[in-house]
């Protein structure tokens, strides 16, 4: 079951977390302004982000044009 992030919910980070497979994670790409919240999934030279939300594709990516991805430790609503 996919963990459900609402607009302004506050998530929770650490740099000493990194991104685990299949859970949630904030990613920095590079040449992109801001970072993203998505599910994170790597499948060798490519990173796989997977939108909660089902009305919305994945996106893919090399796994070189990941600046950093940090898993969300927790989520905290306003």
């Amino acid at each position: 079951m996919a963990p459900q992030f609402l607009h302004g919910d506050l998530v929770i980070l650490s740099p000493s977390a990194p991104a685990v497979e299949a859970q949630a994670a904030v990613v920095q790409l590079d040449d992109q302004i801001g970072v993203t919240c998505k599910l994170y999934k790597r499948q060798g030279p490519n990173v796989h982000l997977v939108p909660v939300n089902e009305l919305f594709p994945p996106q893919t990516f090399t796994a070189s044009s990941v600046r950093w991805a940090l898993r969300v430790l927790a989520r905290i609503k306003p």
